[in-house]
């Protein structure tokens, strides 16, 4: 285990993201950059702009095309010199991000009571793909969005997949507002909140959701994973391995929890 800090003091970290074992960026009030050797602090002055500083998820193809997300609409580019402010058009809060390469991004978020909202790069320009006022809400529908979209996962153009509070939606295709809604059919499904999706490919996705529940679709089918069904762990993030996946959250004595699923 590593102690993080930031000019000798620890601070919360917000996320993690990891090109290989030397190259992984850690998201604190500001940015930290691990290369192998040494913590080093990445200050972004751009942060200073934003609502609370908190960086919510990290996303790139490297470390010199990297992308924050964060409250209040934050967004910021870093071409491993320098960061730069990307106007998204919304104040909402950015909870993920994730794309196939450069020329295919995907970032979703919302903001209790007022909307949530979904943004599209390609290649050229940030685009609003999806905004819904709460007030406007639809209620469970198999074929459009129907709550707060929480978090966002592709490999593909052709495909986009949704978590939000009613489980999983998936996109027809890339540029269709059309969504399928994937609602796994089994007892064990509790309703809940869906905090967070991945996948290594469209026939092999992880989710998870309230009251420390693992979910795997092969495409097909679901299957749950209730981890010894300790209700009193939430975990809220994750990421794949080509083997497998890992967890991690809280319980309500503050204590970490990681799981990981090796196959």
């Amino acid at each position: 285990l590593k102690r993080i800090d930031w000019d000798g003091s620890v601070s919360k970290l917000t996320c993690i993201y990891a090109f290989s074992n030397d190259d992984v960026w850690f998201g604190v009030t500001n940015l930290i950059h691990w290369n192998g050797i040494e913590f080093v602090k990445n200050w972004n002055p751009v942060l200073d702009e934003f609502y609370d500083k908190t960086v919510n998820k990290i996303w790139g193809t490297s470390s010199s095309d990297l992308y924050i997300v964060g409250n209040g609409g934050l967004m910021a580019h870093y071409d491993g010199t320098g960061w730069t402010k990307i106007e998204t058009g919304t104040e909402l809060d950015l909870l993920d991000i994730w794309g196939t390469d450069a020329d295919n991004i995907w970032v979703c978020g919302f903001t209790e009571p007022i909307a949530t909202v979904i943004l599209n790069y390609n290649g050229s320009e940030w685009e609003t793909y999806h905004y819904l006022p709460f007030n406007e809400y639809i209620e469970y529908n198999k074929n459009q969005i129907s709550g707060p979209v929480r978090s966002i996962w592709t490999n593909r153009k052709s495909q986009l997949w949704l978590a939000n509070y009613y489980g999983l939606y998936r996109a027809q295709n890339s540029n269709s507002t059309s969504f399928k809604r994937y609602k796994p059919l089994t007892r064990a499904w509790n309703g809940g909140t869906t905090f967070n999706i991945r996948g290594n490919d469209i026939n092999d996705i992880m989710f998870v959701s309230d009251e420390d529940s693992f979910w795997h679709f092969n495409g097909k089918t679901f299957k749950n994973y209730p981890v010894m069904g300790n209700v009193d762990n939430l975990i809220l993030a994750m990421a794949e391995m080509e083997n497998g996946f890992i967890f991690v959250g809280f319980n309500f004595n503050q204590e970490a929890v990681i799981y990981m699923c090796i196959r």
